[in-house]
């Protein structure tokens, strides 16, 4: 985890402008922040609700349901990544259509 969020400090503070880096990077730490919290927040809750009885010891099977719901969250976290990298690729304009914006090129191949 610790390696993950060292690269995405730089890749935050690569992807904005200079006068935002600031900014960016304190947006970052709140999500980062308010991602532990609430999985710390989730797991201890599968946790006690998975107890021996009678003691405050978990079971396993409660620590077996925690993976599960850790490995299903990071599938959807990449998912979610794979599906934001397509759209942002989509929307790039090719250097060719820039191009043509700027010399008045129409669809067609006339000039405007």
């Amino acid at each position: 985890m610790a390696f993950s969020l060292t690269g995405l400090y730089s890749v935050v503070g690569e992807a904005v402008r200079p006068d935002q880096a600031g900014m960016a990077q304190g947006v970052n730490s709140l999500v980062v922040g308010l991602g532990s919290a609430t999985g710390s927040a989730a797991v201890t809750s599968l946790l006690s609700a998975h107890v021996i009885p009678h003691t405050p010891l978990s079971v396993p099977s409660g620590y077996t349901y925690a993976y599960i719901m850790c490995g299903l969250l990071g599938l959807l976290a990449v998912g979610v990544s794979v599906v934001e990298a397509r759209i942002t690729r989509r929307r790039q304009v090719s250097p060719v259509l820039a191009a043509q914006a700027v010399v008045g090129v129409d669809s067609s191949g006339g000039r405007r």
